[in-house]
């Protein structure tokens, strides 16, 4: 990947904290973009030549590499990594099961750097880089969630019967975003969310003041602050298929609340930069 920080946070702990930074060891040729798509058709035969079209999905997630060694900066005597060294950097980066932000730090001043990125990743792979019979760096590969990057974390906070408008500004113009929700209610009243762009709201009732409710648009799920689940029928919700899961249309979103509580909408937006 395209190299602009310094050094990097994943799973809790930043590079620094290992001594490390990143680096490369040699020119990048190329970088990878993860834009190959692949085209969903049906057949054609001598009396259909034209094939009918379902669309095009993404043939897989965006995979990059980068690569690391001992802090230059810092006042090392050996920047031969130890055997201690590779085995706590990588207890930090492959502990992890399922994907986690990655978001680099400390950026260099560069003339394309016009937004820094982000990204989800699992690492996959982790080679090391031996001179002279000792390591002095490590080339990790990192698999990421999706075929793109995110943008830093947007937060829109909506207060009491009152609206905003979102503005959208995500790479995948046919897409959808789905944020996190927050919900403080001030009393057990009726609270509705409605996206009126297109024309949807959710409905429930809040459990009380100083009891927030959190909805998982992209995973469905409506939690407490304690992260079980809430049951449906504890918010007045009696049918599952009357709940509509508020998203963010490309472009301008109208989002109003009605009822007793301050909504506050996380989310990041897909930026197609692939590891650049």
């Amino acid at each position: 990947m395209a190299v602009y920080g310094k050094n990097f946070e994943f799973n809790g702990k930043s590079s620094s904290d290992f001594g490390i930074m990143l680096a490369g060891f040699e020119e990048i040729s190329s970088i990878p973009l993860g834009l190959d798509r692949e085209i969903n058709r049906g057949e054609s035969n001598v009396y259909r030549p034209r094939q009918n079209h379902f669309g095009a999905t993404y043939a897989s997630p965006l995979e990059f590499e980068l690569s690391v060694i001992k802090n230059i900066e810092e006042d090392q005597n050996d920047m031969i990594f130890s055997r201690n060294d590779i085995r706590s950097i990588a207890a930090w980066l492959t502990s992890p099961l399922y994907p986690l932000l990655f978001h680099m730090t400390d950026y260099e001043f560069d003339a394309y750097l016009e937004e820094p990125i982000d990204y989800y990743v699992t690492f996959s792979s982790i080679e090391n880089v031996v001179v002279n019979g000792g390591i002095v760096g490590l080339t990790i590969k990192a698999t990421c969630d999706c075929p793109f990057g995110y943008s830093q974390e947007f937060s829109k906070e909506i207060p009491a019967n009152s609206g905003i408008t979102i503005t959208n500004t995500s790479d995948n113009y046919d897409g959808l975003i789905y944020p996190i929700i927050k919900i403080n209610p001030t009393d057990n009243g009726q609270i509705t969310i409605s996206n009126d762009t297109e024309q949807k709201s959710i409905t429930f009732k809040s459990k009380g003041a100083n009891n927030a409710i959190f909805i998982d648009c992209q995973r469905l799920e409506i939690k407490d602050s304690i992260d079980s689940l809430i049951p449906l029928s504890d918010l007045g919700v009696s049918n599952p298929a009357d709940i509509y899961f508020p998203r963010l249309l490309h472009g301008q979103n109208k989002i109003s609340v009605k009822g007793n509580a301050k909504v506050t909408l996380t989310y990041r937006e897909y930026r197609k930069v692939g590891a650049y």
